[in-house]
């Protein structure tokens, strides 16, 4: 649908006055219980086609089209179980006027506040994971709180989150991550007006299963944009560290996909490893040494690859989505974007251990390590091979 509008053709605006009927007699009934009929009426439209149309989400499973607002919204449904077919229920509905979005947007606003505020940290858990997503809740709410006029696709995830992770985190972290939120929105919208130049946000949500879909597809939070009167949607990565110092982990692949068209899309290393592990077996090398092994290996690969197939691996590791990373206790953030590798990038084998390999690119600005490990501790023996992703941003 999106597509569709973007391209300015005429089927949405056919499609969304064939299925409100507007060239038909509408009646509708409406009953009470026991089927008593409470009164009939005719269904008019004060719909003016000159005033635009436009689309939008609600939720995850539903889109609307929408004039003023007049609104039909489009439902994807199982049609009795999850082995049925899917069948697009529709039904007419009234978009909020502006004036509505902004109250109810503001009261989601408090009653975010007031978790913050009534904050204690209660439980012991992985406060890691819990920091990211107290951060992606704080972005989210920063966003809202700077521009409330906009539309939430799932108004209550934000909240849902912070009650859920912050009890994990002390209150000062808490507080940091909502200060140091505030200059991480200021990149992203300057970052954005350098993109786009002139664009209304038009709507928000948090996405954390994106990658279920699509494995490069790495984003936290979407911002529905309208850029020269089409619809972009802008994926966003929001990661958290403590300092600039700190690294962060990407996928972490088995040592056999690699090279493959998953990744680099130069061939393969399980020849290599099989022979690896044959001397690892019959005890030529030990554990160390077969790390080392795979990962001169791996560096010399990488090292005749070219950009395209350079670019390729790193894109797949690090994700399509622009990437925010906010250092929550230096009050900072950079906002990235690795689907846009414009500059050489140059590989570094065995560097900065025999068995790791790095990559750099943007002038050294930005780079990418791969460390060869064991999938299991050395008293397990021979375990599968696999990689140590960590990226790192040099500043």
């Amino acid at each position: 649908m999106k597509d569709e509008f973007n391209k300015g053709k005429p089927g949405i605006r056919n499609a969304f006055k064939v299925l409100l009927m507007d060239d038909s007699t509408n009646i509708i009934t409406r009953y009470i219980k026991k089927n008593k009929c409470l009164r009939a009426e005719e269904f008019k439209s004060d719909i003016n086609f000159k005033n635009g149309i436009k689309i939008y989400k609600k939720g995850n499973y539903s889109i609307g089209i929408r004039c003023d607002e007049e609104s039909l919204l489009f439902r994807f449904k199982f049609e009795s179980s999850p082995i049925s077919s899917i069948k697009l229920a529709t039904s007419y509905e009234q978009f909020p006027t502006g004036k509505n979005i902004l109250e109810f947007n503001n009261s989601t606003l408090l009653k975010f506040e007031e978790i913050i505020n009534g904050h204690n940290k209660t439980k012991s858990q992985n406060i890691s994971n819990a920091v990211g997503k107290c951060n992606e809740a704080m972005v989210y709410y920063q966003i809202l709180k700077t521009k409330p006029e906009i539309n939430q696709i799932e108004p209550q995830e934000f909240q849902i989150i912070l009650e859920k992770y912050s009890p994990v985190i002390s209150h000062s972290d808490l507080l940091n991550l909502k200060e140091a939120s505030e200059i991480t929105i200021k990149k992203l919208f300057e970052y954005l007006g350098k993109k786009y130049s002139q664009y209304i946000i038009d709507g928000i949500q948090l996405v954390p299963n994106n990658y279920i879909k699509d494995r490069l597809d790495t984003s936290d939070l979407k911002l529905i944009l309208i850029v020269d009167n089409k619809y972009i949607e802008e994926a966003i990565s929001l990661k958290a560290l403590t300092r600039k110092t700190n690294k962060i982990t990407a996928k972490n692949p088995g040592i056999g996909q690699i090279l493959s068209e998953q990744y680099f899309d130069i061939g393969s290393l399980t020849k290599v490893v099989n022979e690896v592990r044959e001397k690892f077996l019959y005890e030529v090398i030990d554990h160390k040494q077969s790390l080392k092994e795979v990962s001169a290996v791996l560096g010399q690969r990488l090292s005749e690859a070219n950009q395209g197939q350079l670019r390729k691996g790193v894109k797949a590791l690090l994700g399509s989505s622009m990437i925010v990373i906010t250092f929550y206790k230096q009050n900072d953030s950079v906002v990235l974007e690795h689907g846009n590798v414009n500059s050489m990038i140059t590989v570094f084998p065995k560097y900065p251990s025999p068995i790791q390999t790095t990559l750099r690119w943007n002038d050294n600005h930005e780079e990418l390590s791969l460390r060869v490990k064991f999938s299991a501790g050395q008293a397990k023996g021979w375990s599968s091979l696999k990689l140590a992703c960590e990226f790192k941003v040099n500043f």
